[in-house]
């Protein structure tokens, strides 16, 4: 309620810092002192990505969301391409097991919101990258898995956001 207009409008932006170098984060960091910015965008393989969290962290004295898409992980961490998972079999079990993993992967880095689960269709036998970022073509399949990456990754501490959602293209 002791934010001004433009302040509470301003927590509704996302800054991407992924491709910015250090020194160019310091507006960044000017507007999370000024709460004026809600939310990060810093992808794992960001070479000053522990820097950056760290200066996040310590600006904000509000929660922020400090996010990152993780459908490959990051460097020295890639995680399985979501085919994957029902490759592996028909078991709900291992779609939870990957989303703890992903979580606490990420959680461990800073990040309190993610990017996964990835609910793209596979629709066709193309050689793009539709084949391996689906989880088949069965969207009950598609739905029950994504939900359970979602759930392990909610008790993982992180919060979610669905990726390219369902719409019969993929890649």
């Amino acid at each position: 309620s002791k934010l001004t207009t433009e302040q509470k409008i301003g927590l509704l932006y996302c800054a991407n810092v992924s491709a910015n170098k250090p020194e160019n984060i310091d507006y960044v960091i000017e507007m999370i002192k000024d709460h004026r910015l809600g939310s990060i965008w810093i992808q794992p393989g960001v070479g000053h990505r522990e820097k950056t969290v760290a200066r996040i962290l310590e600006a904000a004295d509000y929660p922020i969301l400090i996010m990152c898409d993780a459908e490959r992980g990051y460097p020295g961490h890639f995680i399985p391409q979501t085919i994957s998972l029902s490759a592996a079999g028909e078991n709900e079990e291992y779609a939870y097991s990957f989303g703890r993993l992903t979580a606490a992967t990420h959680r461990n880095m800073g990040y309190n919101i993610v990017c996964n689960p990835v609910l793209d269709i596979k629709w066709c036998n193309c050689s793009c990258g539709g084949v391996t970022r689906s989880m088949g073509p069965d969207k009950e399949k598609i739905a029950l898995y994504g939900g359970a990456v979602a759930r392990g990754m909610h008790e993982g501490g992180v919060l979610t956001c669905a990726k390219h959602y369902p719409s019969g293209f993929s890649g």
